[in-house]
């Protein structure tokens, strides 16, 4: 039988395998005439047919030991996808699938000329295989699709995606020609390619990562002092993108700087209504994440901005989704609140014996008009400045000072701890009678952040924020107006 009788046998028949086939078929496999692409095509269709198949006959046929042999007819199989461009021809494409069965102790393929880039992804990856292809080709940009097979842990996402590109030692992914050309034969796939992916560690967050941890910046102008706001969020942003997978989104997603930016350039932020720009902010980053929705993204927050602003957008937040926040002090970015992997709901956890917050009240009374919640961990304090507000605006009223024990100078590293114990001092004065309640911050940027996470978007409180200019308090939002 001829191979085109034999490729025409494998891929119609629905007999099972007689001795004559079985026969015929395995010395073809070790013929050395036989192209490598029907040999491949025959390895599947005796895997089909495996409890027909002695591991022995195929061993003798390859010319290798029986336990690879039965290992190349047992173990999982995986498929990938790269695109092939005719060097003479481009406009000859076509996109070649390849499958790769996990060996124990034996790397090897039908197709010849290719044994050191075999032995470059067995070394990258640390496996032994079997490789097959179902389309001739030339060239070493499949090594990408090989490495993807043999990595990657959801065979489903092997098929949402193509690969090209060669790879050196170090497991840096090279440049391919004729680009163009196979990422048009690679559609409707997406094509993987050097422009995209620079190492297998990118890879392997790409194909078995459910999490990828962005940046985002966010730049308000307060006074004429401050720097362009564009150009702060751009600065902070290149800052505390060097811990998260900032240019691997860039590439894998088309996203640009903006996209990982909020501000409002050239504008002071208005005394009043600060809920539409709290919301665009939020819109913002819920945009991004929607560009990344196949996987859980992982926040990494700066904010230059007022802490009334922060503690607006962390209730925005909620707990809802892993993030970290990073503090500037010192010439540098700190991480304060790390809930990349810890829960949320620790910070809202009841703290009975809290070391680092106390509660100072005007009076023990338990019921008045008007309750005035102050977060005072700053250096300087509000106090005085929020008590001639009061005066000047409400008769009966309290002032409850949740005062940091180290303020202006926080000395725990977690921040955690702090956002744990105001909020549980928050929650103690819900027990008084109010018709209203208001919140003022003299703190750490980020530690109203996290506040807002903990408190979300539940309680109807007002919220102040000072203007240096007019030394006074102004309503900039209304805490259950935020709800999202």
């Amino acid at each position: 039988m001829n191979q085109s009788l034999i490729e025409k046998y494998i891929s119609t028949t629905t007999q099972p395998l007689d001795e004559y086939h079985k026969r015929l078929l395995l010395n073809t496999l070790s013929d050395d005439n036989t192209p490598h692409t029907l040999k491949s095509k025959i390895v599947i269709f005796l895997r089909e047919h495996r409890h027909q198949i002695n591991p022995k006959d195929l061993a003798e046929a390859l010319g290798m030991d029986s336990q690879a042999a039965e290992e190349l007819l047992n173990n999982d199989i995986k498929e990938a996808f790269f695109p092939a461009v005719s060097p003479n021809n481009n406009d000859k494409q076509e996109l070649i699938k390849l499958f790769v069965i996990e060996l124990k102790n034996l790397t090897l393929s039908f197709k010849k000329g290719i044994e050191n880039e075999l032995k470059v992804v067995e070394k990258l990856t640390g496996k032994h295989f079997f490789v097959g292809f179902y389309g001739d080709f030339t060239g070493k940009s499949f090594l990408l699709a090989l490495s993807s097979a043999l990595i990657c842990k959801n065979d489903e996402k092997l098929k949402d995606y193509a690969f090209t590109g060669d790879l050196n030692f170090e497991g840096k992914v090279i440049e391919v020609d004729f680009l163009k050309e196979k990422i048009k034969a690679a559609y409707p796939k997406k094509l993987i390619h050097p422009e995209i992916i620079k190492n297998l560690k990118e890879l392997d967050i790409l194909l078995n990562s459910d999490t990828i941890n962005i940046p985002f910046s966010i730049a308000l102008k307060q006074s004429k002092k401050d720097t362009t706001p564009k150009q702060a969020a751009l600065t902070n942003l290149y800052q505390i993108a060097q811990n998260t997978d900032f240019e691997l989104a860039k590439r894998l997603y088309d996203l640009k700087d903006d996209d990982f930016t909020f501000y409002i350039d050239g504008k002071f932020l208005p005394n009043r209504d600060w809920e539409g720009i709290l919301r665009t902010a939020y819109g913002k980053i819920v945009h991004l994440k929607e560009k990344l929705k196949d996987k859980t993204c992982i926040l990494h927050l700066c904010l230059l901005g007022p802490a009334t602003f922060a503690f607006g957008l962390g209730a925005m937040v909620g707990c809802k989704e892993p993030f970290v926040v990073y503090h500037y002090t010192s010439g540098e970015f700190k991480v304060v609140l790390d809930f990349s992997k810890r829960n949320l709901r620790l910070l809202k956890s009841p703290n009975k014996n809290p070391e680092h917050i106390e509660c100072e009240k005007d009076t023990d009374t338990q019921e008045t008009d008007i309750l005035a919640i102050s977060i005072y961990a700053a250096s300087h304090n509000p106090k005085g400045d929020i008590r001639k507000f009061l005066k000047n605006n409400f008769e009966n009223y309290i002032l409850a000072s949740c005062e940091a024990k180290d303020r202006g100078n926080l000395e725990e590293s977690d921040w955690a701890i702090y956002v744990n114990e105001i909020y549980s001092h928050y929650n103690k004065l819900k027990e008084i009678t109010t018709k209203k309640r208001l919140m003022f911050f003299a703190c750490p940027v980020l530690l109203a952040f996290g506040l807002g996470v903990a408190v979300e978007t539940f309680d109807d409180i007002e919220v102040y924020n000072f203007e240096p200019l007019e030394t006074s308090y102004f309503k900039v939002f209304n805490l259950a107006s935020l709800k999202v």
